[in-house]
């Protein structure tokens, strides 16, 4: 019997169609088949003459594109400008061919009734659930421009928070390369000219001489080998990982143990849980409502299943603060936070007091591990690298003690 509750999969659509006024419009959306697509397009009032399925991929803008979209958006608004001729002008003005089939898809949408919410929803690959959730609140409550305002914010100061933390590793991943190429690279080529020069010596090497020498015939005769083999394996754990949520927890958890990277994701993770918590509340969004996806928002597996705990237990009737402080994954500085702005009514405010709080000790312990690691990597790299010059040249300086 087949499953009656497995996920519907949508299509990208690209339609051409006769509006009510007898104008000819086009676009594209986002259906479970033809079928809805024209059903779809007839709700909104247009009569398609050609549905097709898309074979053009979702083109995804950078995040940073789609803040400063909102934001371009909502001053317009705000000046007084009509929401289409606000997409017009912002369409007129991007570099990005895509970032303008984006906006004029969306006009086209907004030509024929649907909301800026709606029409944001179908392109799923630059408008987050969160982001159309928020828009949709500003719709509703006639503040459509605080709204976009708010969500290019948030989103700032969300890419804010990952450009610290890749800051904070793409030094040492950088530093690691560098030495495992150097490393290869001595073992292939500079190895065997040594080699070749022991032999002469009719002496037994030294056990580090030995060893270095020997892993440098492996990588030369297996090193294909290996290599190929060692990317299957790391895509059947990533593809078991992707598709496995106790494998992700346990990386998560792992992760928020680590002794010093844990600490600093530990509080970029508060930092995004508050500040999305903040704008989902503050935007009018019910507090049940707001939990979950501010544990999405974290990127983190145990944030998630915390909110979701959270939410039970505020539908059960329990405060916000105090199932905070049941659950340990959450700071004594949030709950503390919490409980005032619960007493006081100014809930959101704390809970992006709190964020901006987190986000500065994210940047200071960012600036604190960058300081420690450049050393210890100069340390490793230096080792690694001086480690394979001396056990090459220690027959040489044998050979020279004993004459």
């Amino acid at each position: 019997m087949a499953n009656q509750h497995a996920p519907v999969r949508s299509s990208r659509f690209k339609w051409s169609g006769i509006g009510t006024n007898g104008a000819t419009l086009s676009g594209e959306l986002v259906a479970s088949s033809e079928v809805r697509a024209r059903m779809a397009l007839r709700q909104q009032g247009i009569t398609p003459t050609r549905v097709d399925r898309s074979r053009r991929r979702a083109t995804r803008l950078p995040a940073k594109t789609v803040a400063f979209l909102l934001r371009q958006l909502a001053t317009l608004i705000r000046s007084g400008v009509p929401i289409l001729s606000a997409f017009d002008i912002i369409a007129r003005s991007q570099e990005r061919p895509e970032a303008t089939q984006l906006l004029l898809q969306i006009r086209t949408d907004l030509q024929t009734g649907a909301s800026l919410a709606t029409a944001l929803t179908r392109h799923p690959a630059n408008f987050d659930e969160l982001t159309c959730t928020l828009v949709a609140a500003g719709e509703q409550s006639g503040l459509l421009d605080v709204m976009l305002g708010r969500i290019a914010d948030y989103q700032e100061k969300m890419l804010a928070i990952r450009s610290k933390l890749r800051s904070a590793l793409v030094y040492p991943v950088a530093i690691l390369s560098v030495a495992m190429i150097v490393t290869v690279l001595m073992l292939v080529y500079v190895v065997p000219a040594f080699e070749n020069t022991f032999r002469s010596f009719g002496a037994a090497l030294p056990l580090p001489t030995r060893i270095i020498i020997d892993a440098s015939a492996a990588l030369r005769d297996y090193g294909l080998i290996l290599a190929l083999l060692c990317s299957f394996i790391a895509a059947g754990l990533v593809h078991q990982w992707r598709n496995n949520k106790d494998w992700q927890e346990a990386t998560d958890r792992w992760l928020l143990r680590l002794p010093v990277l844990g600490s600093l994701l530990h509080r970029a993770a508060l930092a995004r849980w508050s500040r999305t918590l903040a704008s989902l509340y503050g935007a009018g969004i019910p507090l049940l409502e707001s939990l979950t996806p501010a544990g999405n928002a974290t990127g983190n597996h145990v944030f998630r299943l915390a909110s979701q705990v959270l939410r039970q237990k505020v539908s059960e009737g329990d405060n916000l603060s105090r199932a905070l402080s049941r659950q340990t994954v959450f700071s004594p500085l949030l709950v503390q936070m919490v409980g005032i702005g619960e007493e006081s009514g100014t809930l959101d405010e704390m809970l992006n007091k709190v964020a901006d709080i987190y986000d500065r000790e994210v940047d200071e312990a960012v600036t604190q591990l960058g300081t420690l690691m450049e050393p210890l990597l100069m340390v490793v790299l230096g080792g690694i690298i001086g480690g394979l010059v001396i056990a090459m040249y220690l027959p040489i300086f044998q050979l020279g003690s004993v004459l």
